[in-house]
């Protein structure tokens, strides 16, 4: 889920193969509405098929987190990679390891 403008966002699919690896996007200028407006994250839990009990959003915007938590979601906001990884390992998310 991106607020991204309809103009970069092929930009930035074409720059990072990750974003091309994606099994699936909720882009705001695709679907006229914007974070942090609750319609959007109902939006994306409707098009992923998936539960707002079951889902995490993790964003490092407070007004991005507030607008998931107001859907239901339940949320992680992030300052820094090595901080949100930790976090997420902590909530028993099996991410692997990185070569240092």
């Amino acid at each position: 889920m991106s607020n991204w403008q309809r103009e970069t966002i092929g930009e930035a699919e074409n720059a990072y193969e990750i974003l091309r690896m994606l099994n699936g996007r909720v882009i705001s200028s695709e679907v006229h509405m914007r974070k942090p407006d609750t319609a959007i994250y109902m939006k994306a839990l409707e098009s992923f098929g998936i539960d707002a009990e079951t889902t995490v959003f993790v964003d490092d915007r407070a007004s991005n987190v507030i607008g998931a938590n107001r859907a239901g979601i339940r949320c992680i906001r992030f300052h820094d990679e090595r901080g949100l990884r930790e976090t997420l390992i902590d909530a028993g998310v099996p991410i692997p390891a990185v070569a240092e």
